[in-house]
């Protein structure tokens, strides 16, 4: 009997499998201005890190902020 693993993904969608995004990324997925995410951040509405010069932002603090906002269930 064979252990279960999960499947690889699709190279085709390995691109779309993001777990951060950067700024400009992350404000045409929330579908706001650069500068109104900016904000955002500033007021640590949504949470972001720094990796050398990037700041990258998880995509699970945008899907938070959604939820917060409710927009998602």
């Amino acid at each position: 009997m064979t252990q279960w693993q999960p499947a690889s993904p699709d190279p085709s969608t390995q691109s779309q499998l993001k777990l951060t995004l950067r700024k400009a990324e992350a404000a045409i997925a929330l579908g706001v201005s650069e500068r109104t995410l900016h904000k955002l951040l500033k007021t640590e509405q949504i949470g972001s890190f720094k990796l050398d010069r990037a700041v990258l932002i998880p995509v699970a603090e945008l899907e938070a902020f959604i939820a917060r906002k409710g927009g998602l269930s």
